[in-house]
């Protein structure tokens, strides 16, 4: 009898051992499973069912090597790639820290235009005159009052004919005399055209000519060097166009057994006495250089005085800006009774909002800014159009802290933005009333505008529309991509103090937005 208990005992105890041992194993196995998705989501921060193994995608990948790539080794890196179909973060790194730009401060500037100005609305510049009109003599003067319009006479949108346009205008006045000036006024926005924090070797060169309330030709010229034009020189019309008066040049560039030629321009901003340095291929025989107009107002009376003059209307005065008429006779010229005889129409915002996002125009960028600053606080200035910008985005629910902004367009290298503030205004303009012209004025992978020559023949051609940012040691993009699944993913990248060519860096984000595109 005691025999057969102490067998029941030792066949319980041993099925409660099997049990124990069932239980622990199977415990085991979860908490290793949890523990692996405890992983992934550290890795991807988002919970989804689909990636049960995330850090064996491509995209964080490539992500994670970026972190510790050697030519990062000085450098700084942000960005955040959120899902916005899911509404879901997919991995972000220093997505607060505050990094130049470059470029894409463009979409700060371009999507508050759309939100502020209206993709509308057109910037007008008018042709006036003051005083009385007899026997075909004008006693009072001739005034081109600037709208604040980038587009007067640029070569993007082909009105190279406007000043016939105003040539037309006064003929019709039947006039023979003009017992006045020729005045250009730009007083729309502030005299102080050139951003203060702009790079004194950069004001220049044409990729930085300033916001001017009265911009002709998209204040830009093309000035033909030989290399045997050493020395002082002052180019004919032929060699510089358009013609500006008083421009002279001091060329003392080197020649040398280069291919690429290195050529830059200097002086102070406005100066019409420019210095050429840098190298000339001598297997070169010339060389075509770009640069900023000094001043634009003054180019425009230039030009329609010397056109009157060839249209047989003789003309007392000179040709001048309202800053060289005395102040008070300025300030009675400016409340007097003017009467318009012509008026030109700027494109709408949305067309120069395209130019600014497509093409990274910085000219258009900066009289945006300045409209905007117009607009909230009636000055048309940088520090007003970069507060009203900060204020608005702040107003709609981004956090501004650590974002610095200097100007319009990123050319600035005290401009700072984080890689969470660029995403959460690419988020915001998802919902806006403008998202659709914001968008089409993104540039294209592969397709259009600055990525045209990315992505190519990958998933990603066609589906990435973003701002690229460049500039010496600064590499950035941000925008849309479409995912496999058509999912909508929006990304902002950054990488400041790089060692590498930008060539370099910019395969690198290419193959980044290639796997964003992929993302399973």
């Amino acid at each position: 009898m005691y025999r057969n208990i102490a067998g029941i005992i030792i066949k319980i105890l041993l099925i409660f051992f099997c049990l124990f041992l069932i239980i622990k194993n199977t415990s085991f196995n979860c908490g290793k499973q949890k523990n692996v998705e405890k992983k992934a989501v550290r890795v991807v921060k988002v919970v989804n069912d689909s990636l049960t193994h995330p850090e064996e995608d491509s995209l964080f990948i490539l992500l994670d090597a970026l972190k510790t790539d050697s030519v990062l080794k000085h450098a700084s890196l942000a960005y955040v790639f959120y899902n916005l179909t899911q509404d879901s973060i997919i991995s972000e790194y220093n997505p607060y820290l505050s990094l130049v730009p470059a470029s894409t401060m463009k979409i700060l500037t371009s999507a508050a235009a759309l939100e502020i100005l209206g993709p509308d609305t057109r910037f007008k510049t008018t042709l006036c005159y003051d005083g009385k009109i007899k026997n075909k003599i004008l006693n009072g003067n001739i005034y081109i009052n600037g709208g604040g319009d980038p587009a007067l006479g640029s070569t993007i949108y082909d009105q190279s004919g406007f000043v016939d346009t105003f040539i037309k205008a006064i003929q019709d006045l039947n006039l023979d005399t003009i017992n006045g000036n020729i005045i250009a006024d730009p007083r729309i926005f502030s005299i102080d055209a050139i951003p203060y924090s702009w790079s004194y070797g950069e004001i220049n060169e044409a990729y930085a000519a300033a916001a001017n309330g009265l911009t002709v030709y998209d204040n830009t010229y093309l000035y033909e060097i030989s290399k045997n034009d050493k020395g002082f020189v002052k180019p004919d019309a032929v060699n510089i166009i358009p013609k500006i008066p008083s421009i002279s040049f001091y060329n003392s560039f080197v020649i040398t057994d280069d291919e690429k030629e290195s050529l830059f321009i200097l002086n102070q901003p406005g100066s019409f006495r420019k210095i050429i340095k840098g190298s000339f291929p001598k297997a070169l025989s010339k060389i075509t250089l770009k640069g900023a107009i000094p001043d634009p107002p003054y180019l425009i009376a230039f030009e329609m005085f010397e056109k009157l003059l060839l249209k047989g209307i003789y003309i007392k005065g000179s040709p001048m800006t309202i800053y060289d008429v005395e102040a008070k006779e300025a300030e009675n010229k400016k409340n007097s009774d003017m009467k318009q005889i012509a008026v030109i129409y700027s494109p709408t915002v949305f067309s120069i909002v395209e130019n600014v996002n497509m093409h990274s125009n910085n000219l258009f960028a900066e009289h945006l800014l300045k409209h905007i600053g117009l607009k909230k606080y009636g000055i048309g200035d940088t520090e007003s159009g970069a507060n009203a910008i900060v204020n608005f985005w702040k107003q709609k629910g981004v956090d501004v802290e650590g974002l610095y902004m200097f100007d319009g367009c990123g050319l600035s290298r005290y401009n700072a933005i984080t890689a969470k503030q660029l995403t959460d205004v690419l988020v915001y303009m998802k919902s806006s009333a403008n998202f659709s012209d914001f968008y089409n004025s993104l540039s294209k992978a592969g397709e259009t505008g600055t990525l045209r020559k990315l992505c190519i023949g990958s998933n990603a051609e066609g589906q990435i529309s973003a701002k690229s940012g460049t500039m010496s040691r600064v590499k950035s993009y941000a925008g849309y991509a479409c995912t496999l699944k058509n999912d909508t993913i929006v990304f902002s990248i950054i990488a400041n103090n790089f060692i590498c060519p930008a060539s370099e860096m910019t395969k690198k984000f290419e193959q980044i937005m290639i796997k964003t595109v992929e993302l399973k």
